[in-house]
């Protein structure tokens, strides 16, 4: 025995019926309004789990608020206001999860200044060895132009060898 909620004077009455008397008849009115209700929520949802939950929160929401609701209204405006209403939260939640995880995965790609002094050590650790394979002459090379920030003209001074760049590169590999 289901009819179509309209924003007839009769339906008021049901609303009015709902109020007045407790559980029982508010179960039979759930499951009276619950397709409507689903039904609404998909339209702007298109996902029948969340169309479910909504559905559910609408009722819920019904029985918070049965005492502090006008029954002069149309029981159907009202039910699909409370869905619009939940419709709306729930896309605001949404948006807001999603900007959250945005905001997560581009901070994956932020500056950690742990993670780059820890870089830092290991690609000190991994010169020392390099420098430590190298020749003594070339290591002498190395540590001159590259620690001491010494010139090719004073690298070759000090170790007597051609003060052609290339040389000194040439030692320095």
């Amino acid at each position: 025995m289901t009819t179509a909620i309209t924003g007839n004077s009769a339906h008021s009455n049901v609303f009015t019926t709902l109020l007045r008397i407790g559980n029982q008849n508010f179960t039979y009115r759930v499951y009276r309004y619950k397709g409507k209700i689903h039904q609404f929520a998909y339209r702007f949802v298109r996902c029948s789990e969340t169309a479910t939950e909504l559905t559910q929160l609408v009722f819920v929401r019904l029985w918070k608020y049965k005492h502090t609701v006008d029954a002069t209204k149309d029981f159907n405006a009202f039910l699909l206001t409370i869905t619009r209403n939940l419709v709306y939260k729930e896309f605001q939640r949404k948006a807001k999860a999603n900007a959250y995880e945005n905001e997560l995965a581009n901070q994956e790609h932020i500056y950690d200044p742990v993670a780059s002094f820890m870089d830092l050590q290991d690609y000190r650790n991994l010169a020392e060895k390099a420098m430590e394979s190298l020749a003594p002459q070339s290591k002498k090379v190395f540590k001159l132009s590259r620690e001491e920030g010494a010139s090719y003209e004073r690298i070759s001074n000090e170790l007597n060898i051609s003060k052609i760049p290339s040389t000194v590169t040439w030692q320095n590999h």
